[in-house]
């Protein structure tokens, strides 16, 4: 038998007011962002717009949750350099999706 292999993502969502970065993990990230806009995802996030900054997918979740712990233990100013010099622009908005 052959273990299915599952993409985590770790990601930064930048609360529009406030301009903080929220960092998390998911295995579905679109599901995730769903949630979040939904109000059942973190307590944090709750009737705050916020758009989806920055990700990264990787093997498990081991992998991810030690990627979060690290990100999560940066100053915003090295989170924003994340942000910054990511490979390719993310700046998606999940807004239409309730």
């Amino acid at each position: 038998m052959v273990a299915k292999t599952l993409m985590w993502f770790v990601y930064l969502l930048r609360v529009q007011q406030s301009q903080a970065l929220y960092c998390g993990i998911s295995n579905d990230l679109e599901a995730r962002i769903a949630s979040h806009r939904k109000g059942t995802g973190a307590k944090y996030l709750r009737n705050k717009p916020f758009e989806l900054v920055w990700f990264m997918a990787l093997e498990g979740r081991s992998l991810a949750s030690k990627y979060e712990y690290q990100i999560k233990r940066l100053p915003k100013k090295e989170k924003e350099r994340l942000v910054q010099n990511a490979p390719h622009p993310v700046h998606f908005d999940f807004s239409d999706q309730q």
